[in-house]
């Protein structure tokens, strides 16, 4: 049975202490955790989300700036990254991505808003979240703490044996079972999804990040 975010986080021995709507920067400039949930309630386990719903834009938009992105070697098109990481969608799950931030949680949840598709920087990982259709409607539930990473990987390994039999069974990669976003499993693994390409070169000077139109500055910021 999937673990609600209150479960989520005792599995690191944590509370969350606090959530935001997708946007907002009224977090702590601590380090801590967060996950990012189609729920607001920490006690919810299941919404009504049953199928991947991309946006209809997302992937024109990382194709125009990365256009040799490829699935298993062949040049992606967005029907085939849609039909790709749709099959790493878990049903009516609430917990969409987990992470972790060294210095700021506020900081590093905005990095995680105001990079593009296709950037290498400042927050690249989980960027199957920004394909989604209703990204307004996410929270991002937070706990300020040390030992980030060992916290991380305890939430991480927790969620991936709480997940439905039946669901897993249907996932393109059964074995390294992670939320929707988290490319990046844990220990160095990640998900097997036959993608490539999907990011600009390294060499290419081209800006991929932008303000989110929904971040809510603070005072004195």
């Amino acid at each position: 049975m999937p673990l609600s975010i209150r479960k989520l986080f005792a599995a690191a021995d944590l509370n969350p202490s606090g959530v935001v709507q997708w946007g907002e920067l009224a977090l702590p400039n601590v380090p801590g955790v967060y996950c990012v949930s189609w729920s607001v309630d920490a006690e919810a386990t299941r919404v009504n989300r049953d199928i991947y719903v991309p946006s209809a834009s997302a992937y024109t938009d990382l194709l125009s700036v990365c256009p040799r992105t490829s699935v298993d070697g062949v040049l992606a098109t967005p029907s085939t990254l849609t039909e790709r990481i749709g099959r790493f969608w878990i049903p009516n799950e609430p917990v969409l991505y987990i992470g972790m931030a060294g210095t700021s949680i506020r900081t590093r949840v905005g990095q995680y808003y105001s990079t593009k598709l296709g950037a290498r920087a400042p927050h690249a990982g989980g960027w199957w979240l920004k394909t989604l259709e209703s990204l307004d409607q996410l929270y991002v539930h937070f706990a300020s703490c040390d030992e980030v990473s060992t916290r991380e990987q305890s939430m991480l390994a927790a969620f991936a044996t709480s997940i439905d039999p039946g669901h897993r069974r249907h996932l393109f990669d059964n074995e390294r079972v992670a939320p929707f976003a988290n490319i990046d499993v844990g220990n160095g693994l990640h998900k097997r999804h036959g993608l490539s390409n999907y990011k600009v070169p390294r060499n290419q000077r081209q800006s991929l990040v932008t303000q989110n139109p929904l971040m809510v500055r603070l005072p004195n910021q």
